[in-house]
């Protein structure tokens, strides 16, 4: 990872005849930088780019006496970056023949907002990512059974990192295999046909082992997870969404189990050994998050998309699901849709598929590493009612 902020420093110096050693923040350029990182707190819908120059004049006993911006990236990002240096503590004046004295010098800090957000989100979920581990098997031990079982509970973290919309996804699974059904009967190419019906087989192997006591365990678990107390709510004033996915095996399946868990990084499956704790394996996936908040999506889903006028004049309405990829850098690809092909289809993807030329999105994770991550966006065509 590069450094998110680059510090130069340049020192304008008035005597050239004698030996000026400038001033510098407490531990260098390095500290300079990291204590502005750990005191810049923005949230998703705050998106700054560019390159901030400060003019600097710090006394002879440390004391900055004067700040003034001679290039700025955004009047509130600046201010930011003033109270933070307001705070700093006394930097090492300069010296001149071995004599502290004052100087004045520039600072240089180029911004980029995916590399600032990316450390946090890393930072925070490592920190869930070894409560889960100390803290999982002593919390499912109390199974009345120890059986095979899975459980996948999605969740949310609000604002506030409070814990919210604790959800088990089995309830959306049986929903989405008479979803996959019908789409397997209305489809004719022979590879979206094999495609569909892996789909379906998951779905069923889940199914086959879902463990609804597992997922009673598994919410009053994550109730207990301490977001509150991680970057999550200090510094990330967003909603974010989150699946927790855990498997118990017994040692008669641990064969069969085996070969369909296996983890790797370019998939949201489980690792055998690293991923698991006394027999339990999980996945703690932080689904992928766009770059300015969810609220930022639908309105840049809003201002681009374009209604049929065909299907405008006859009053017609639709829901399109798009699904795409959201790759290990934040790119996205794999760009589909499921409805049969029609006007409205068209545009979803041709709306989506602009999202595919810029980095939009922090990638997803999964128990510490970057994962692709499958994306389902519904795009909903409605027409507006003027009385």
């Amino acid at each position: 990872m590069k450094k998110i902020l680059f510090i130069s420093l340049i020192f304008n110096v008035i005597c050239c005849t004698s030996q000026v050693v400038p001033a510098q923040f407490p531990g260098g350029s390095d500290a300079f930088y990291d204590f502005i990182r750990q005191h810049l707190i923005l949230s998703l819908s705050e998106i700054y780019e560019g390159e901030m120059i400060i003019n600097l004049t710090v006394s002879k006993d440390g004391k900055i006496l004067e700040k003034q911006i001679e290039k700025s990236i955004d009047v509130q990002f600046d201010k930011k970056i003033l109270e933070i240096i307001d705070s700093m503590p006394a930097w090492e004046p300069a010296t001149k023949d071995g004599k502290p004295v004052a100087n004045k010098f520039s600072i240089s800090i180029p911004f980029y907002y995916p590399e600032y957000l990316e450390p946090f989100f890393a930072n925070a979920h490592k920190e869930i990512l070894n409560f889960i581990k100390n803290n999982l098997s002593e919390n499912l031990t109390e199974l009345s059974e120890f059986k095979t079982g899975i459980s996948q509970v999605s969740f949310q973290i609000t604002k506030d990192g409070k814990i919210n919309k604790i959800k088990p996804l089995n309830i959306y699974k049986q929903k989405e295999i008479k979803n996959q059904k019908k789409k397997l009967s209305n489809e004719k190419d022979d590879l979206k046909k094999e495609k569909i019906q892996k789909r379906i087989n998951s779905i069923l192997f889940f199914n086959q082992f879902h463990n609804t006591e597992l997922d009673s365990k598994l919410e009053k678990f994550i109730n207990k997870i301490p977001f509150e107390k991680t970057i999550y709510s200090q510094n990330i004033k967003e909603e974010i969404d989150f699946n927790l996915e855990v498997v118990v095996i017994n040692k008669n399946h641990s064969k069969e189990l085996s070969n369909v868990f296996t983890f790797n990084s370019d998939s949201t499956e489980f690792k055998n050994r690293e991923d698991s704790v006394d027999g339990i394996y999980f996945m703690f996936l932080q689904q992928p998050i766009f770059i300015g908040g969810i609220q930022n999506l639908y309105s840049f889903i809003s201002k681009n998309l374009r209604y049929p006028e065909e299907y405008q004049e006859k009053g017609m309405e639709s829901r399109e699901i798009v699904h795409f990829v959201v790759d290990k850098s934040g790119l996205i690809c794999e760009i589909s849709c499921d409805d049969d092909d029609n006007l409205f289809k068209k545009e979803a993807l041709r709306v989506v598929s602009l999202l595919s030329a810029y980095r939009y999105f922090i990638p997803g994770m999964v128990n510490g590493q970057l994962v692709k991550v499958f994306y389902n966006l519904p795009i909903n065509f409605k027409l507006q009612v003027f009385f």
